[in-house]
């Protein structure tokens, strides 16, 4: 894969986006103005920038424009810093996610780059999941786990509250982990077979947040869809998911979501 140009154009626009961002942080005692603007939207125009070196269209989440996205058959998701609380609040888990979106609905690579960890991660439709240490230069190929309903590890969330775990346990899980912030590193961390089952709950997802994290996922073998256990579609005219998340190694994937309607 290392001679996909699309795969290498989205290596370049996070590693820009992750450069401005260790630069903001370098600058985050001084008065220069870079600190005090948007982080997003900084992160966001810089991206955006690398990928319009092709002919596709980049959105993100602080620019779509869906009448013009619905219309694009191949188009880029952006999400310029998923766990932008955290990262403004000094935690490390957050990320810059690119994905690419082809016959108008479904992403086929995905790229998510972790600044503070230098961990690069990738994915592209058929060829695998891998993740990059940059302070190493180590690769490797990630693969969720092979544990059953009675070993699965849930993966909580900075904001997990009681009645989560008490959906976990109804579900059949009694070992966690985290707690983790961004979305993306939740899931990574089930691509990577560290944890087994993610629950988001609610509507706020969004196709910029899943769309990277969505194939690496998948090529790593496991399984993202909503509660009602439908396959994520991308390039709706609004972009929000409202029927919540399940992430999951897939090996029980079907049976959790049956648990979720008792």
């Amino acid at each position: 894969m290392a001679t996909n140009p699309l795969l290498n154009l989205a290596f370049q626009a996070v590693f820009t986006g992750g450069e401005y961002l260790r630069t903001r942080n370098l600058l985050s005692t001084s008065s220069d103005e870079n600190k005090n603007s948007d982080p997003d939207v900084e992160v966001g125009r810089r991206v955006k920038s690398v990928l319009e070196q092709l002919e596709y269209k980049v959105f993100s989440e602080e620019v779509d424009d869906p009448v013009m996205r619905r219309k694009q058959e191949y188009f880029w998701w952006v999400d310029p810093i998923d766990g932008t609380r955290g990262y403004l609040e000094g935690e490390k888990d957050y990320g810059i996610s690119v994905g690419f979106v082809a016959q108008g609905k479904y992403p086929v690579l995905g790229v998510v780059y972790q600044p503070a960890y230098r961990k690069l991660f990738y994915g592209f439709h058929e060829e695998g999941a891998y993740v990059r240490d940059l302070l190493t230069g180590n690769e490797r190929q990630i693969s969720v786990s092979e544990r059953h309903i009675d070993g699965l590890v849930g993966v909580l969330g900075k904001q997990s509250t009681k009645k989560v775990e008490m959906l976990y346990s109804q579900m059949g899980l009694s070992n966690y982990c985290g707690r983790i912030g961004s979305f993306t590193a939740k899931v990574l961390v089930i691509a990577e077979g560290k944890g087994d089952v993610y629950l988001k709950q609610g509507n706020k997802c969004n196709e910029w947040d899943s769309c990277a994290v969505d194939v690496i996922l998948r090529e790593a073998g496991g399984q993202i869809t909503d509660l009602e256990g439908n396959r994520l579609i991308y390039n709706k005219e609004n972009p929000n998911f409202d029927k919540g998340i399940l992430v999951s190694n897939r090996v029980a994937h079907n049976l959790l979501l049956e648990r979720l309607k008792k």
